[in-house]
């Protein structure tokens, strides 16, 4: 995983996109623990998604 980001970076693409490296870690720990993203997280990308579609 480390080579993917140093060689894309984490570029932005939402107001909730994660951008850095510590913060993407913290939120993969997260999903590891309860089996899913946050609530919060989850409905910003959902709604994300849909409108791009």
């Amino acid at each position: 995983m480390d080579r993917i980001i140093d060689r894309h970076g984490l570029p932005k693409y939402t107001d909730e996109t994660i951008t850095s490296r510590e913060a993407l870690f913290d939120e993969l720990k997260v999903v590891r623990e309860r089996g899913t993203r946050s609530p919060a997280r989850r409905r910003s990308r959902d709604s994300a998604v849909s409108r791009v579609q």
